[in-house]
């Protein structure tokens, strides 16, 4: 993290061990906070110029979702306010591993509803943005929401995540392969554990995570009840010549080819991870959103893939958020998605 007056990095911050501050107060005011809040997850949101006072989010358990200030010197906090006002007290979310097929051990996320059995539940595979999107603890409404239903939520960190750099580079000429069996993998670890009734789990993705989303119920590996893809790809080659026409190849494309395990002078071998010509290979029910103002992936992509799906009669959904972009930064539209998830999932996986 670095100060933006000075320039100057004054702390990290990394999966496992979250933030580490060079200053020796911050560090002692950070680890009071963490004591303070042991099953909350902390990010820090601003700070004064000589870190004397520093503003902070908690999302705990007990107290909710709030922003505070803190008195580095004294350790004195006062609360400023809840983030989403009336939410009261939410999940707790937890890091777990699992073994991959391959022995690869792979982190996850997991969050319980509030139920006295924890067995043979509903479960909602949730997939992150990104070709290196990791799932952290920190707050999330959709994890809240599907929670709150009464479903278990889980969120691989599959090979390509950037985690950490080893992790990160596994996932290197992956994209379709093994990555998409890490999310098998880690679907059969708790159903294994009694957790989870292998019948009754969906798969939820965005962005980058709606591509994997349809592809896992593609490969037809595991029986899953439906899939969501929120604001997704499925034609890797249209998606990839629209980097280059945006001129986003210094950075996407890039990213895409080392993922790919091909580059830009072989665009015809981006057809075998297209999933417009496996849209019959989907059997579950399927439910794609898109913003009309996606300018990361654009619209044309879900209209592409609900048009394959139709064609081989597959029970499928479109919902377009109007005037909203690939981030949903629109409340309305926002809650549009989360009300549309919510009834495709109640419908086809009853919590």
């Amino acid at each position: 993290m670095r100060d933006l007056g000075t320039g100057k990095i004054y702390a990290t911050r990394s999966f496992e061990r979250g933030y580490e501050f060079d200053d020796v107060a911050v560090k002692h005011a950070w680890n009071f906070l963490k004591a303070q809040h042991p099953d909350g997850a902390l990010e820090m949101v601003s700070h004064t110029a000589d870190f004397r006072t520093i503003v902070f989010s908690a999302a705990d358990p007990k107290e909710g979702f709030f922003v505070a200030l803190m008195d580095v010197p004294t350790k004195r906090v006062v609360k400023l306010g809840e983030i989403y006002k009336g939410m009261g007290q939410i999940a707790a979310s937890k890091y777990v591993s699992f073994k991959a097929r391959d022995g690869l051990r792979l982190p996850a996320v997991v969050t319980l509803p509030a139920r006295e059995n924890l067995h043979d539940l509903p479960m909602v595979v949730v997939l992150r943005d990104g070709l290196a999107g990791v799932a952290t603890t920190d707050f999330n409404p959709f994890r809240e929401s599907l929670v709150r239903q009464g479903y278990v939520v889980v969120e691989p960190n599959v090979r390509g995540a950037y985690v950490d750099s080893t992790l990160r580079r596994s996932g290197y000429g992956e994209f379709g392969g093994k990555s998409q069996d890490d999310i098998v993998d880690g679907v059969k670890f708790f159903v294994t554990a009694g957790l989870v009734d292998p019948k009754r789990v969906c798969v939820v993705g965005f962005g980058y995570g709606g591509y994997k989303a349809m592809s896992a119920l593609a490969k037809m590996d595991f029986g899953f009840r439906c899939g969501a893809a929120v604001g997704g790809f499925f034609d890797v080659v249209s998606v990839f010549e629209y980097f280059r026409s945006e001129k986003k190849i210094s950075y996407e494309g890039q990213w895409l080819e080392r993922y790919l395990g091909t580059t830009a002078e072989k665009l015809a071998l981006y057809d075998s991870f297209s999933l417009l010509g496996r849209a019959g290979s989907i059997r579950a029910p399927v439910l794609l959103i898109h913003s009309t103002d996606d300018t990361v992936f654009p619209l044309r992509q879900s209209k592409l893939m609900f048009k394959a799906l139709k064609e081989k009669g597959a029970d499928v959904q479109f919902v377009p958020l109007r005037g909203d972009d690939h981030w949903l930064s629109v409340d309305e539209t926002r809650g549009q998605m989360l009300d549309s998830v919510a009834s495709f999932l109640s419908r086809h996986n009853p919590p």
